[in-house]
């Protein structure tokens, strides 16, 4: 296969890895909210609309409902399965001297960056003797 051909390939293969996910995701949350919407059977609450006959249909539950779980999934894996394995994980390296040393250093320079508490976010104005010349840059 010439270079053409390849580049052609890898941006095909690197397109799909963006588009696909992408994709699917849309799709499930389409087919979850429509599944929804369909089994929610307002007519046991609200009855049949009395004009036309028809079923009466509550726009946006099925999404609302959909999202209540997701949110309810979230707050449910965070709370009792993601905190207690990150407490457990923080007792055992405790546990371990020279893994702890290092563990802890990492951590702590990823979480000065990237954590709660950033500890490098404020800029600083350092002043230089003798000022700065062209050529230092």
């Amino acid at each position: 296969m010439n270079k053409v051909g390849k580049a052609i390939l890898n941006y095909l293969i690197k397109g799909l890895l963006i588009v696909v996910p992408i994709a699917v995701s849309i799709f499930i949350v389409v087919w979850a909210v429509t599944t929804v919407d369909s089994w929610l059977n307002v007519n046991n609450i609200l009855g049949v609309n009395p004009r036309t006959g028809e079923s009466r249909n509550i726009p946006g539950l099925g999404l609302l409902t959909v999202l209540t779980i997701i949110l309810l999934a979230g707050i449910f894996v965070t709370n009792l399965v993601t905190e207690p394995m990150y407490n457990w994980f923080q007792r055992m390296m405790q546990r371990l001297p020279l893994l702890n040393f290092i563990y802890s250093s990492i951590k702590d320079l990823t979480e000065a960056f990237v954590g709660d508490e950033k500890k490098f976010n404020h800029p600083v104005l350092v002043e230089v003797e003798g000022g700065l010349k062209k050529s230092d840059f």
